[in-house]
């Protein structure tokens, strides 16, 4: 679906960089909110060092938290880590 994608010139876009120390780029969290919280953990133990944290998430953070509560947690902790691509990058 054409709605489910980020066009190649949105993520060529220079406009958008930003300087970090560390990149995360996570794929495939699919709705594993162990995972979620050892990124969070991780990046706060980083930050504790001083280094500057950016992550970037495929589109693929959905697919395992089937209840409400787990599809919450998961959207909720993507969209105040990072950011994320509409759909896959493959």
């Amino acid at each position: 679906s054409p709605h489910y994608l980020t066009p190649v010139p949105t993520l060529a876009d220079a406009s958008q960089d930003t300087a970090c120390d560390v990149l995360y780029v996570v794929g495939g969290l699919y709705g594993n909110i162990k995972a979620l919280e050892a990124l969070e953990e991780g990046m706060e133990r980083e930050r504790r060092h001083g280094l500057r944290i950016e992550v970037c998430f495929n589109g693929d953070f959905n697919f395992f938290n089937a209840t409400s509560k787990t599809w919450a947690r998961i959207n909720q902790g993507v969209r105040a880590l990072g950011h994320a691509t509409a759909g896959n990058v493959d």
